[in-house]
C-alpha cells in the first residue's frame, strides 16, 4: 500500500509526504524488530518442535512463529510469538475430496482451500444443529462480529461458535428487549436491548 502511495499515486498523496515518510520509517522500524526477534526465538521454537508442538505461519508477521493449541474439536488457536497475533481456525474434512481443509476467519464467510470454497452453509451443514423448522432456532447471533444473520452455533457442552469469525463464547441467550438469541451476556438486555435491536425508545 505505502509503495502505491509512493509511486502509482503519489499526486494524489503529494500534499501527505512527511506523513507517509514517517509511516515508512515505522514500518521498516517494526520489520527490523519482528525480524530480530524470531531470530531470537527461533532455538525455542525449534526446541518445542522437537517436542511435539505444532506451530504455523503467522498470518500477520508471515514468520513461522504461530504456537498451535487445540482449543476444542475441530476448533484450534494460532498464538504468534513474534508478534502476539492469535486468532483461531477450524480444520475440517473438504466436503467433495475428504481432505483436511484450513477454515480461517473471514469476514463475509468463504474459505478457499483444497481444490474448492469451504463457506459458511458448508460449515453449518457440517457442524450446526439439526433445526426443527417448528422449534425456536438453536443458532444464535454473534456480540463478536455482530453479523446481521445468526452464525453462532451449539459447539461443545455449553458453549458457542461463531461460523464466521470463528470466536468461541462460553453462552447465550435471549435479548431482553427483542427476543433474539444472541451470544454474551444478556442480563442487562431488558433494559438496554442489544447490537441487533435499538432497544427502548430512550426519548420519551
Amino acid at each position: 500500500m505505502v509503495l502505491f502511495i509512493t509511486s502509482k499515486w503519489n499526486k494524489y498523496f503529494s500534499s501527505y509526504r512527511p506523513q507517509v515518510a514517517r509511516l515508512q520509517k515505522s514500518i521498516r522500524r517494526s520489520q527490523h524488530f519482528l525480524a530480530s526477534r524470531f531470530q531470537a526465538l527461533s532455538p525455542e521454537i525449534e526446541a518445542a518442535k522437537k517436542e511435539g508442538i505444532r506451530f504455523s505461519l503467522c498470518l500477520a508477521c508471515g514468520y513461522e512463529a504461530a504456537k498451535v493449541r487445540k482449543l476444542r474439536h475441530m476448533l484450534f488457536e494460532r498464538h504468534c510469538l513474534v508478534c502476539g497475533w492469535k486468532s483461531n481456525f477450524l480444520e475440517v474434512s473438504c466436503p467433495d475430496c475428504g481432505k483436511p481443509v484450513i477454515v480461517e476467519s473471514d469476514e463475509g464467510g468463504e474459505y478457499r482451500r483444497c481444490e474448492r470454497d469451504v463457506d459458511f452453509h458448508d460449515l453449518l451443514e457440517m457442524l450446526g444443529p439439526a433445526e426443527d423448522p417448528k422449534e425456536d432456532s438453536l443458532t444464535a447471533l454473534c456480540s463478536a462480529c455482530e453479523h446481521c444473520q445468526p452464525t453462532a452455533i451449539p459447539f461443545g457442552d455449553c458453549e458457542y461458535l461463531c461460523l464466521n469469525c470463528l470466536t468461541l463464547h462460553d453462552k447465550a441467550g435471549q435479548c431482553g428487549w427483542c427476543g433474539e438469541l444472541i451470544t454474551g451476556d444478556t442480563s442487562d438486555t431488558w433494559f438496554s436491548g442489544c447490537f441487533h435491536c435499538p432497544g427502548p425508545d430512550m426519548k420519551d
